[in-house]
Formats: C-alpha cells, structure tokens, sequence
C-alpha cells in the first residue's frame, strides 16, 4: 500500500489533530502487511458467496483496508471494491440479466435501426449539440422551458457559479478556473438538454420498472440503461411492449429498490438539486456552498439524496458546515461512497451514544459524543496495522486518551485493535451501518 492511502492520512490526521496527551511510543518493527483473506471470513454472511448465476472468488486481497472482489457471473466479471459494492452489484444481477434479453429483442433491434436514421431531427441535435440548439428550440418546448421556471433557474445560477465561483452576497471573490468554468457551464446545458429531449426521463423510467439506481456504476448495467434510454427517445421503442416480452425467469424480485430514495427515479437531476439546496439553505448553508456540494459529479444524484438525509437524520449543526465541505472535495466516487458509509456508521451508533458535533478532517468524518469523546467512523473492510499505519502515528507523536472510540465497520487485525487501544481507543469490529 502506497504512503499516500487517504485512510492512512485522515486516521492519522484526525486523531492527531483530536489529541489531549501525549501517545506513548509505537514500535513502528512489529507492523503487517494487508493480507489476501478467505473471503467468507471478510463477508460474515452479509453477502452469499454463491447464487444463480454467481460466484465470488474464495479468497480476497485486502488494499488500503477494502477488500477487492472478483464476482464472476454468467454475464461477465466484476470488481467490486468493498462489501457495500460487492451487495449492490449482486442484487442488480437479475436486472442487468434483464438488459442483455432487452438489447438481444428484435424490438430492441428495430429501434436502434430507427435512431441511426433520426440522427437529423431536432431531437438528436438537442442532445448532441445542445448548446447551438437551445436558442432555436421549436415554440412548444420554448414554452415547456419557460413553465418549468425551477429547471432554468437552475441552469442559470450553475452556469453563472462556473462563470463566478462567488456568490453575490454570501462569498468572497476568488480565482476562477476558466477552463473548470466553461465545462461546468456546457455539463449543465446538457444535462438540462437531454432531460427536454426525455434521454434522462426514459433511463429513470427503465431504472424504476427494474428497482435498480438510475445512476449506478454497474458497467454490466449502466451502458445498458443508456442504449435503451436512447432507443426509446430517439428509436420509438415502446418500453412497456419490450418489457412485456422478456421471459418471465428474468422478473426477479430485485434487491436494490429498498435503499433507493424513490425521488431518484421520479424527478430530473436539476429538481433534485433544487429541493436539496432548499434543504440545506433551511440548515444554514449559504446557496453558494449547496450548489457547490451538489454539482460535485463524485455523488450522484441518489448519493447527493442519501447524504442530505443523513445529515438530516444526525441533526447536528455544529461542525455540519465541515462535513459539507469535505463533501464537496470529494474527487471520486469511491470517497463519496467512504463518506455515506462513515454517515450511517454514526447514525447508527448515535442510537445508543447520542453525538454532540460532527467534524471532518482532511475528508475524514469524525464526531463528538455527548460525553465529549472522539468518535471515529472507519467504513472499512479489514483494519490491518500497517507499516505506513504505524510509522504515520509514530511520526504524529500524540493521540487522544480520553476514551475515544474506533468505529470499524469490517474486521481488525489483532495487532491493530491492541495497538490502537494501547494508545487509548476503544476498538469497535462489525459496527452496524443505519440503513
């Protein structure tokens, strides 16, 4: 593992930052490598290793504290990084077999023929050149436009932010990445393009009828939900006639809609953003501030829905603007994934040890328990003591001793928990995550 783990740095960081006495000394000898585990031992039952048409290989390398999942199906192969994303492209399994008999229908076939000859109509040209086409939108989607105000509203103020990087009133001016500007501008134009043109509409409507996330990173399935999409829109496909003809086997009850916000499937992006800077502006956070939480591509739509909910869920108003704020740094998805998972790792244990603040350093989420001690949320896979982890702390020279909690969502090594806890953390393994 490289010196540069970003968990390796915000637990480090973190609890330096937290400390109040000083650390006693780490033998940075007695370190271990990540090891390559039985991947039963990693799952626990959370995840079966065999199903219909699946099986996940029996032993599982462990890198910057994830496992790395090799799921080999009777579609194809899957890496999944973590048992969160192991779960999810299981349970979306039956949906991605669903695609591959659409794509394989001769409906599927005739209008994908079809959208290949409409590559002149205006519909096309919406998409593909959105930019050129929005000033000469026929008079009935001019009027569409103008009714649904919200929409361009928005457009607007994220082409104006790119442009600015300020708010009027609430920021201070800064340096604008020009560059950064001009496709913030162009992604938000086409964005609101393709939903005028009803390509966004038609990929929620398919993500709906199969109970799966209209915006997942499946690559058996997202790719899939595109072609189809534009099928629909651009090729006439009739969704409710090609749905109808896939072979009753393939109608699973599928297993991912219970974790899905229903408003992923039932608005357009732009709606979504509208409702939540609403939410966050009630909260206290300038509008400047939501919008750039919510126009960072590291969350998606659904994900944007599920963090807003659990900064709900926790309340705590106190530190609330860091914990936007390293959202807002987020530059991959998988850190975003990080932080929804430290979130519901802290909702749940806020049932039984209420918070009193909520923290974020160097993208680590961290809170405050009522009895004023430090709560760390590790949403990780396996906890090995490392020897970048160890010679980190060693370095750092102090840690906190007042009955801080460790909070690890996977396994730890027994040299880490007695390691951590000789510093003065109470180590909790298989910490539950709210739903």
């Amino acid at each position: 593992m490289s010196t540069s783990s970003p968990f390796v740095l915000r637990l480090t960081m973190a609890a330096a930052m937290l400390a109040s006495l000083c650390a006693p000394s780490v033998d940075a000898q007695r370190t271990e490598a990540e090891p390559v585990l039985r991947t039963e031992t990693l799952l626990q039952g959370r995840v079966h290793m065999t199903g219909t048409g699946y099986r996940i290989a029996r032993d599982t390398p462990v890198r910057d504290y994830m496992g790395r999942y090799r799921l080999e199906t009777d579609i194809g192969v899957v890496e999944a990084t973590g048992i969160d994303e192991l779960a999810q492209r299981v349970d979306e399994l039956p949906a991605a077999r669903r695609l591959l008999a659409l794509e394989r229908s001769d409906a599927f076939g005739s209008a994908l023929a079809a959208s290949a000859k409409n590559t002149g109509q205006a519909v096309v040209r919406v998409v593909t050149q959105p930019v050129e086409t929005l000033s000469a939108l026929p008079m009935g989607i001019g009027r569409a436009i103008s009714a649904a105000g919200r929409r361009v509203r928005a457009v607007a103020l994220q082409v104006g932010d790119a442009a600015r990087r300020d708010d009027a009133v609430e920021a201070e001016p800064e340096v604008v990445d020009q560059e950064a500007a001009t496709n913030d501008a162009e992604d938000a134009v086409i964005d609101f393009a393709k939903e005028l043109a009803g390509v966004n509409k038609a990929r929620r409507q398919i993500a709906k009828d199969l109970g799966i996330d209209p915006y997942t990173r499946n690559p058996l399935v997202a790719d899939k939900l595109g072609h189809l999409a534009w099928a629909s829109v651009a090729g006439g496909l009739s969704l409710d006639i090609a749905l109808s003809a896939v072979p009753s086997e393939l109608r699973d009850a599928l297993g991912t809609a219970s974790s899905i916000n229903g408003l992923a499937w039932d608005l357009p992006p732009a709606d979504i953003r509208y409702r939540l800077e609403r939410t966050l502006r009630e909260r206290g956070h300038s509008g400047f501030n939501a919008r750039e939480f919510l126009r960072n591509p590291a969350f998606s739509p659904t994900d944007q829905l599920a963090f807003v909910e659990l900064i709900e869920r926790l309340d705590l108003r106190d530190g609330e603007n860091e914990v936007l704020a390293a959202a807002t740094a987020a530059k991959r998805p998988a850190h975003a994934q990080f932080m929804l998972r430290q979130m519901r790792l802290l909702v749940a244990s806020s049932t039984n040890d209420p918070m009193r603040s909520i923290h974020a350093t160097s993208g680590l989420v961290w809170a405050l328990n009522q009895r004023n001690e430090p709560v760390l949320p590790l949403a990780i896979d396996h906890l090995a003591w490392s020897g970048d982890l160890a010679s980190s702390i060693e370095a750092s020279g102090r840690l906190a001793r007042g009955r801080g909690h460790v909070l690890v969502a996977g396994s730890a090594s027994r040299l880490a928990s007695s390691r951590l806890q000789a510093l003065g953390w109470d180590v909790r393994t298989r910490a539950p995550l709210a739903p």
